[in-house]
């Protein structure tokens, strides 16, 4: 038996609502200052950032609750349904502009954040990273259970003002107008300093390198100079560990082999020179070819 004409006109939008109400969620983002993550320092009190989101569900109806978009910020390591005590809210999307716009931005100071829980920024010595969240309940066009729409993943926001562990001068070897230091850093260092100073001037200052390099060449000294030297460590967020021990050290000239046989007092007069240490090799030498000639006697 046929289907009726009616029926046979009706299924491609039966179809299409099947295809609707069953839908995928659909995917609410956020971003902040256009990324995932944001790291802060104690001298940032004074920033905003950019916190945008993104939630194309066009057509999608109100449900009974929390049919508004809610975005705040928190201490705790996962996201909930809504705001905590001791969150911050940084905003309310009502669904009326949520399904219309798909889109939209909040500006959140940053001594709003909960890591100052009322205190003044900045706060020192402390590292505590942040969630941004966000929730709403939303009824997809032809569906008749309500979904929930939460971002995949949740930027983080972290404050940092912990200075990272002082590093370890471990020794400096001498070299020409130089000298190597060797340190080691804690894992929370991300960059090196060295300060250094000789007995006849003030201590000069410069970056150098990585952390996880454990070594640098400390060039531009003065050879028979002593010089007292010390490093200090960064972390990513710009703060500064307390010094290291403090090393001297004492670059001295480099010389090449027959500068060092002139330095051992080696005579050179004559093209027929040569260290005292190496006659015993030109006399090996001598034998050696004494013993590849003929047999047959002296060359003529």
């Amino acid at each position: 038996m046929r289907p009726s004409t009616s029926l046979m006109r009706s299924l491609p939008w039966l179809a299409l609502l099947a295809a609707t109400g069953a839908g995928a969620q659909t995917t609410l983002t956020l971003t902040v200052n256009d990324g995932t993550s944001v790291l802060l320092a104690k001298n940032d009190c004074a920033r905003t950032l950019a916190v945008n989101w993104t939630f194309a569900a066009g057509g999608a109806g109100p449900c009974t609750d929390h049919q508004d978009l809610v975005i705040w910020a928190t201490k705790n390591t996962t996201c909930g349904n809504d705001p905590a005590t001791g969150d911050f809210q940084v905003g309310t999307v009502p669904q009326s502009t949520w399904a219309t716009t798909g889109s939209g931005s909040f500006t959140l100071r940053v001594v709003d954040l909960p890591v100052f829980a009322g205190a003044t920024c900045p706060v020192n010595n402390t590292e505590v990273p942040m969630k941004l969240c966000a929730y709403v309940k939303y009824l997809p066009l032809g569906a008749v259970t309500c979904l929930e729409g939460k971002p995949a993943t949740a930027p983080t926001i972290t404050y940092d003002s912990a200075p990272p562990a002082a590093p370890t001068l471990d020794s400096l070897v001498p070299l020409d107008g130089a000298l190597q230091v060797n340190f080691t850093a804690g894992n929370d260092a991300s960059s090196m300093m060295v300060a250094y100073q000789s007995t006849i001037g003030p201590y000069t200052t410069k970056s150098a390198g990585p952390a996880s390099a454990g070594s640098f060449k400390l060039d531009g000294l003065t050879n028979g100079v002593t010089y007292a030297v010390l490093v200090y460590a960064l972390d990513e967020a710009g703060n500064q560990s307390d010094d290291s021990n403090i090393i001297n050290g004492t670059p001295v000239p480099s010389f090449g082999f027959f500068s060092n046989y002139q330095k051992s007092g080696g005579d050179t007069q004559g093209c027929a020179a040569a260290p005292a240490g190496a006659l015993p090799l030109l006399g090996l030498g001598w034998l050696s070819r004494r013993r590849r000639r003929s047999p047959g006697g002296r060359r003529s």
